[in-house]
């Protein structure tokens, strides 16, 4: 960035335009002068007020020294804040440059100067009025008419009200609105400055105005230069503001290079009906977990797009320059302007209906289990595959082998790889690779994706097999190895598969609020004594495997938070009792019906089980060779 401290005929000069870009809030500075913390209008007139009096002091100071300005201490500008300005763009005769921060400032700035001309021609100084005007109002030469006659332009919701205040029509503004308001104080404002001024001093006091709003109302001028991220700048100047999005930045970049496009789009009409319908939904800038991320949604969903775009990984602190670099490739020709934004909301719309996928559909469980896996690495993934779907790239049987096989590694892995998630950005850059771009796959696609997947015999790759899954399953410490919500949700699946394992069998959803239920307890030697074994060192063996065992797949099940506390350390005769009164689950159902326990659970038991539950989840999810 580069800045400097200007005056207004500098910051304000020739052909130069200012544009408020379409990401920005609207005008919202008022006068209160019951609420100094709101005021922003009262210290602005204040300032230029104060700064017009000290010019009138050192120019009476001037003149008792004969004229000799050297024996006068010089004129003290006053700073008048910052703007930060992205880079010129030459539109014809004009010069356009975006306000990245202080347009509030710079749009009460042109709405005084404006207040200032007009009581100039009132009070018959006309050639005041009329150099003022070229602060604010482009040559009559050029031709402009609408917004570009003017050398600012607000972002859309102000647009009607500055156009009709600049031109004169004030009067026209039919609704409420701030920037008519400013105006009208200004102007109020003024009228009371101009009646207090003695008498015979007209001339040097309008003089005086106008020096000072040319030449010492100082405005540091921060101008980006190429790599500057426009994007983190507003948001450090702007930290205790409404946070700007990257998808803010988007929605600017889209526009501005439609209209330099030349493509003949309504941009208005484009806001209107298409963007702002869509992205000014709360659920767009509501902020949600996945995997390791939160963030709002417009967020996640443009860091998704892009890598499925680029077919690389990509920075989540650089979302906007990312875009730009897409953007300047893929809308350089006016004819691609509207290809590109059809196809951009197109995904924008297909990743919202993500999150409203109707209930008990492959497609809805898919990202219901994605959650508890805590990955988004594979959003990217989906999203192509389910753009490919929508278009007829691939069919929707395809799509859901392709979401099945990814579900299978995925909670394979999570289950016998240790820290499984670490390298997945790779992977699913890899697989973005193997089947194609974002626009064309490759010839079977899905074949290729689940080929990637099961090519690898590299630990941080592998997709477990059939033997592997089922050797972690049933043999290691289950409660201890996972999270409480990894350890209910295996248990839920294999819930929902003895539900569906029999048509007699009723069926309905898996109620909430279950807790996990170890059948020998942890604290099993008062209830649940081991045989003697014989000798002391047998006894100690037999008591290390039934603490190896306790935890496994096998001694658990699921009941309600209400019957955990009163099965307890209970011996098997009481615990099945209750079971058999209390659940209707059929995890307990099997275990209270099967004659191998009917008087007793031990640790052959909890083998035995739990070599039948992992069958059931190695059906769930089947291994690579099944694809």
């Amino acid at each position: 960035m580069k800045a400097d401290a200007k005056p207004l005929k500098k910051l304000l000069p020739g052909t130069d335009r200012y544009v408020v870009p379409l990401y920005q809030r609207p005008y919202v500075w008022v006068h209160d002068a019951n609420d100094p913390e709101k005021d922003r209008l009262g210290p602005y007139w204040t300032d230029v007020k104060e700064t017009t009096d000290a010019y009138l002091e050192r120019s009476r100071l001037v003149a008792q020294a004969g004229g000799d300005e050297s024996r006068v201490a010089p004129m003290t500008p006053h700073f008048f804040g910052a703007v930060v300005i992205d880079q010129p763009i030459k539109e014809g005769e004009v010069t356009t440059q975006e306000v990245i921060d202080g347009q509030q400032r710079l749009t009460t700035t042109l709405l005084f100067l404006a207040a200032v001309t007009r009581m100039c021609e009132a009070r018959g100084m006309p050639k005041h009025a009329s150099r003022l005007r070229r602060l604010w109002q482009q040559d009559e030469d050029l031709e402009l008419t609408g917004l570009a006659r003017f050398k600012l332009s607000p972002t859309r919701q102000d647009q009607g009200a500055f156009l009709a205040v600049m031109e004169g029509n004030a009067t026209t503004v039919g609704t409420k609105s701030n920037v008519m308001d400013a105006y009208t104080y200004f102007v109020g404002q003024l009228d009371e400055w101009a009646g207090d001024i003695p008498e015979g001093q007209d001339e040097a006091y309008f003089d005086a105005l106008r020096d000072t709003l040319y030449e010492h109302l100082m405005i540091v001028d921060i101008r980006l230069e190429d790599g500057d991220n426009a994007q983190g700048i507003f948001e450090s100047l702007n930290a205790q503001g409404e946070k700007l999005l990257a998808m803010d930045l988007v929605k600017n970049e889209v526009f501005r290079r439609a209209k330099r496009a030349g493509t003949g789009i309504d941009l208005d009409a484009l806001d209107r009906d298409i963007w702002s319908p869509r992205f000014s939904d709360p659920w767009w800038r509501a902020s949600v977990r996945q995997g390791r991320y939160v963030r709002p949604r417009a967020e996640l969903f443009l860091m998704h797009w892009l890598i499925d775009q680029k077919g690389s990984d990509i920075s989540a602190t650089a979302l906007y320059i990312e875009f730009q670099s897409i953007a300047r490739k893929e809308m350089d020709e006016p004819s691609a302007v509207k290809t590109f934004l059809d196809r951009f909301i197109a995904d924008a719309d297909r990743y919202k209906s993500l999150d409203a996928l109707a209930e008990g559909t492959a497609e809805r469980r898919f990202f219901d289990r994605l959650a508890v896996v805590d990955t988004a690495v594979v959003y990217p993934l989906v999203l192509r595959l389910w753009r490919w779907a929508d278009n007829g790239d691939i069919s929707r049987v395809d799509l859901r082998t392709a979401l099945a096989a990814l579900e299978s590694y995925l909670i394979r892995r999570f289950v016998v790889v240790p820290n499984a998630g670490k390298n997945y950005n790779n992977l699913v850059v890899g697989i973005l690779k193997a089947i194609g771009t974002a626009s064309q796959p490759v010839k079977e696609p899905i074949l290729k994706l689940i080929g990637y997947l099961s090519e690898s015999d590299d630990k941080t790759r592998i997709w477990p097999s059939d033997e592997t899954f089922a050797a972690q399953l049933s043999t290691q410490k289950f409660y201890q190895a996972y999270s409480r919500r990894r350890d209910e949700f295996l248990l839920r699946v294999i819930e929902e598969r003895l539900r569906k394992s029999s048509a007699k069998i009723e069926q309905g959803s898996v109620p909430t609020g279950l807790t996990i239920e170890h059948v020998i307890p942890q604290s099993w030697e008062e209830h649940w004594p081991l045989p003697d074994a014989g000798d002391e060192e047998s006894n100690a063996q037999a008591h290390r495997m039934r603490r190896e065992r306790i935890h496994r797949l096998g001694n658990l099940s699921l009941v309600t938070g209400s019957l955990n506390p009163a099965l307890g350390k209970d011996p098997w005769a009481a615990k099945k009792a209750q079971l058999l009164q209390f659940s209707t689950l059929q995890l307990n159902a099997d275990l209270i019906t099967n004659p191998n326990y009917a008087t007793t659970f031990n640790d052959s038991s909890i083998d035995e089980r739990g070599e039948r539950l992992t069958a059931l989840l190695v059906h769930e999810w089947p291994g690579p060779d099944t694809f």
